[in-house]
């Protein structure tokens, strides 16, 4: 039987309560990129934000991935693909790359692959 922790579900709770009142106040359409900047921000708000007051934090453990196989698309583009070292995929391939830095991220996505 897999479940998540008490305090990742407490996260998804409060970040789900959170996007669900934001759009049932909306009365204007949100597009896409809006929708998933304040997911993130709600996100990153309940898992760095400490308990204070009556708002008690989630309680989730963070962690710091390794920038280089967990790397932003800013990283990826400046940095690791003119560095020679890192043309051999044998060597270097990152695991995932998070494309949210580039206005024409369709474009980025097949240079990223």
């Amino acid at each position: 039987l897999l479940m998540p922790t008490e305090e990742s579900a407490k996260l998804a709770s409060l970040v789900a309560g959170r996007s669900e009142s934001r759009f049932l106040g909306s009365k204007q359409s949100v597009t896409k990129t809006a929708d998933s900047d304040f997911e993130h921000l709600v996100f990153n708000e309940a898992v760095f934000l400490p308990s204070h007051g009556a708002y008690v934090s989630p309680g989730v453990t963070r962690r710091t991935l390794n920038y280089m196989c967990f790397a932003n698309s800013k990283h990826t583009f400046r940095f690791v693909r003119k560095d020679r070292k890192f043309k051999d995929p044998n060597q270097h391939a990152p695991i995932a790359v998070r494309l949210s830095y580039h206005p024409n991220e369709p474009k980025r996505l097949a240079d990223g692959y």
